[in-house]
């Protein structure tokens, strides 16, 4: 009888200790979740939270990402926790959000973000295959291949160099490939191809501006000063890179150019052209 009253109590008070070791995990989570507390209230809970490794608490962490009602202040920060977190479901959920074609393309650059974090090193192979998918959105496919650029097990100079080249790519995706060949250290053996897309008239005025502007910072002052010269002499060029091309002149070029700078102002139609070359001309043989 003596036995089966302590039975009776523990079956009792098991329930109790049981809802007490949930709600210990599970308020904190509840707030974390609750769109009517304070910023400061949600990631103090998320903190408390942070290290519990099991798939409940990395789905609801994951939904927070997901959701695009919550604040991407919020959304940001729980994607740096599972970023930083040992549960080894934050993974699984991450990849769940960037699979997912119905997801917004701001909650599946978070799930990127994180997942590039979390695994600097495997994590190689999916950024390649995002950037090389050409029916990824453009902004996903520049932020894949912005952290490529970071990683120290890189891509040889073809991968980068196509990219760049490849007009079939958004120019967001070839101008982010241009930055990679630039913070790599690609470009002091590839400066051909960075000439001829400058010089290509065919090349979108957008694709030719960032290339020049790269060039200033590695070609040589007299080879970029003889390419720009080349632009603003060859009237199949728009205007506008023309234009772009003598304000560009004004930091580069010396005496050197003048006679020819001198001789296409004298064969140039555009007025103000005409007026911008003379001013630099001017400047430099004041000099």
């Amino acid at each position: 009888m003596r036995k089966l009253f302590f039975v009776l109590l523990l079956l009792i008070i098991a329930p109790s200790l049981s809802a007490q070791e949930i709600s210990a995990t599970d308020e904190p989570l509840q707030i974390a979740k609750n769109r009517r507390a304070s910023f400061q209230d949600r990631k103090n809970a998320i903190d408390q939270i942070k290290t519990e490794n099991d798939p409940h608490t990395a789905a609801e962490f994951a939904q927070i990402i997901r959701n695009s009602k919550e604040p991407i202040a919020l959304r940001g920060y729980v994607a740096d926790t599972l970023a930083e977190a040992k549960n080894k479901w934050s993974g699984m959920e991450l990849r769940k959000i960037l699979k997912d074609k119905t997801a917004t393309n701001e909650s599946r650059k978070l799930a990127l973000y994180s997942l590039w974090k979390k695994e600097p090193q495997t994590f190689q192979t999916e950024l390649i295959n995002m950037v090389q998918n050409y029916s990824e959105p453009a902004e996903l496919r520049v932020a894949a291949l912005s952290y490529l650029s970071e990683s120290k097990e890189n891509q040889p100079p073809k991968f980068w160099l196509d990219l760049y080249a490849r007009k079939e790519n958004p120019a967001a995706i070839r101008i982010t490939a241009l930055d990679g060949l630039e913070k790599l250290e690609l470009l002091a053996q590839n400066e051909a191809v960075l000439i001829q897309i400058i010089h290509n008239p065919r090349e979108s005025i957008e694709i030719r501006k960032s290339s020049i502007l790269t060039g200033s910072r590695i070609l040589s002052s007299s080879v970029l000063g003889q390419e720009l010269t080349k632009i603003v002499s060859n009237p199949e060029n728009p205007l506008e890179m023309r234009h772009f091309a003598v304000n560009h002149l004004a930091s580069v070029a010396d005496t050197v150019l003048v006679p020819e700078l001198k001789k296409i102002s004298s064969q140039e139609k555009n007025t103000t052209l005409s007026r911008e070359l003379e001013t630099l001309i001017a400047n430099l043989t004041s000099k």
